[in-house]
Order: structure tokens, then sequence, then C-alpha cells
């Protein structure tokens, strides 16, 4: 999920009550109307998700390299993902945080991760779904502070939507924000190694 959709839906929810400094709130209406149009096929228009209102629970996740060479995984591996979506973060209830922990099935890869509970960040070190697509980003940096400062690359950067209740998946796009990618934490080199994944709600 594009970073700067959260920060949209972060802006519009905000501004209320706050001085517009450079827009109006109709202007940014219409720019968040503009941006979400693209989403109306995951659900009924601009709603949230109508393949899977709420994504809280446990999910396997399988990951499949992409790549060959150097930068490929060396193997598939799975994820335990234990998540929670947090309330709307936006009037129109279509932006929700998700919180929770990554773990995978192979040490090598990574142990435990937790996505930070940020309030505060546009979405690229922590996670969030705006409509049917769901981004979850890990940084490797610690601790994780709660703001738009970058903070090096990611351990792990999920990127997919919601096509059905109880299933997700990458996504196919030439837009490298959509990428999903990990960083094996026995790599010292911290390659950026790209891969595809599904998930099913156990």
């Amino acid at each position: 999920m594009h970073p700067t959709m959260v920060r949209s839906l972060w802006n519009v929810n905000h501004m209320r009550g706050r001085t517009a400094v450079l827009d109006s709130a109709p202007m940014r209406l219409l720019v968040l109307v503009v941006v979400l149009a693209p989403l109306s096929a995951c659900g009924s228009g601009i709603s949230a998700c109508g393949n899977e209102s709420d994504i809280t629970g446990s999910w396997d996740i399988v990951a499949t390299p992409l790549a060959i060479g150097a930068d490929a995984l060396p193997a598939s591996f799975s994820i335990d993902a234990e998540l929670i979506q947090a309330d709307p973060i936006d009037f129109l209830g279509i932006g929700h945080f998700v919180h929770g922990t990554l773990t995978a099935s192979d040490s090598s890869v990574f142990g435990m991760l937790t996505i930070p509970e940020l309030k505060h960040n546009s979405g690229d070190k922590s996670g969030a779904i705006l409509a049917c697509k769901i981004g979850i980003h890990i940084p490797i940096a610690a601790p994780v502070t709660d703001d738009n400062v970058k903070q090096g690359p990611n351990r792990i950067a999920l990127s997919g939507q919601v096509t059905m209740k109880g299933h997700m998946e990458s996504v196919v796009s030439t837009d490298p924000t959509d990428d999903s990618s990990v960083i094996l934490e026995s790599d010292a080199e911290n390659t950026v190694r790209k891969f595809s994944w599904t998930g099913t709600q156990r």
C-alpha cells in the first residue's frame, strides 16, 4: 500500500479543527476521493473493505521467491501473523492501522517481529489497511519513532490486498512501493529480497 495514501487519510482526519495552510478542506476531500477511486473494486466504492471488514486474527502467510540469483530468497518460508485491526483513522471509516506480530518459520529469515504501533506515521514503518489494500513495514532499526523520519531499510515489507474473506495476497505492480521484500537476519549485507505471498486466515 502506498504510504502517501495513509498520509492523505491522516491529514484529512487531523485537519478538522486546525488551520489549513496551503489548501482547504474541500480540496483535501477531493484529493482523497481521487486517490481512493481505484480501490472501489475492493468493495462498494469508498467504504471499508467489502471483502473482509476486519482482518483481526491469525493468518498463515506463505512467501515465495520472485527472483533468481544473488538477491533471491534461498527458499520459500511461512509467516505466522497475529494481526489486530485498530479503529478507523479517518472519518470515512476506510483506513485502519494494523498492529500485531509476524513470526517466520525459518529463524534465519527473522524471529518474531512486532508491527510498530504508531499514530503519527504515514505507513512506511508501521502497518495499515486502506479499503482492501494492506501494507506492513517493519524497520530493522530500533526503537521505531512515531513520526515520518526515515529509519533505514525494513526487515520486512508486506504489500498486498484482501481478495476475499479470509484471503489476501501480494499485488503485481510496476510501482516499487507495492513490492514485498525481506532482509534476512542472517544476511550481514542487508540484501533486499523480493517475494510474492498469499495469506489465509485460520
